[in-house]
Formats: structure tokens, sequence, C-alpha cells
């Protein structure tokens, strides 16, 4: 799915670069190359929603800001090996969020949930590598 595929390239560059892209930075790099898109499509791209990109110059601009080919924004070829050797960063990144996620909503009132997902992620990552 798109919208998979493109969560794992903005989670990518957050890692390596220590921030994502933004909507600005992509839209702008998309102009420069005679490509339009709006926020909303953008969104509705990240986010999965029902809207689908038939555009290929779109997808083929994205895949150039991205590094990698369309046929692996299409689901037809998998992450190039160079980014897939560095998913490890992109699984701490991923994991991270979680924790933040399950102290927001749990850490007052469930802090030994908070640790046991902490420690589970963990224990998770490691046994993955």
């Amino acid at each position: 799915m798109l919208s998979q595929r493109l969560g794992l390239l903005l989670d990518y560059v957050e890692a390596t670069r220590g921030m994502p892209y933004t909507y600005t930075e992509v839209q702008e790099f998309l102009e420069e190359r005679g490509h339009k898109i709006s926020r909303a499509r953008w969104s509705y791209m990240v986010n999965g929603a029902a809207f689908r990109l038939r555009d290929p110059s779109v997808l083929e601009g994205l895949a150039e800001l991205f590094g990698v080919d369309v046929a692996y924004l299409l689901g037809r070829a998998e992450l190039p090996d160079e980014m897939a050797r560095k998913m490890d960063v992109v699984d701490a990144l991923r994991r991270e969020r979680v924790v933040l996620a399950a102290t927001r909503n749990l850490g007052q009132s469930d802090p030994e949930a908070v640790d046991a997902i902490r420690e589970y992620l963990t224990k998770r990552g490691t046994q993955e590598r």
C-alpha cells in the first residue's frame, strides 16, 4: 500500500536526518520538477485515505525525492538495500513513538503498563537483530 511505503520512507528520512520531510519540502521539490501536489492530496496519500493516486508524474517525483524506484512505491519492488540495512534505526524510532504514546495515555494511571510496553519492545527489538 502506498501510504505504508510512504510512511516507512518518511520515518527513514526522520531517522537518518533527524526530522521528517514537511509537506512544504515535498511540495517545493515536486513543484521544481513540474509536479503539483496539494496538502490534501499529500495527506490522503500518507494517511491511506480512500484517495488513489493515478498521476505517474507525482509518483516519479516522490521516488526521486526519496531515492527509490517508482516500482517500490507501487509495491512491485523491495526497499533499496542501503535503506533496508538501516531499518534498525527506523524500528528504534517507531518503538520510541509507541513508548511515548503509552506514556501520554497511561503514564499517570498505569506506569507499570508503560514499563511493560517498554520492556516488551526492547526485548522484541533485540530479538529481531
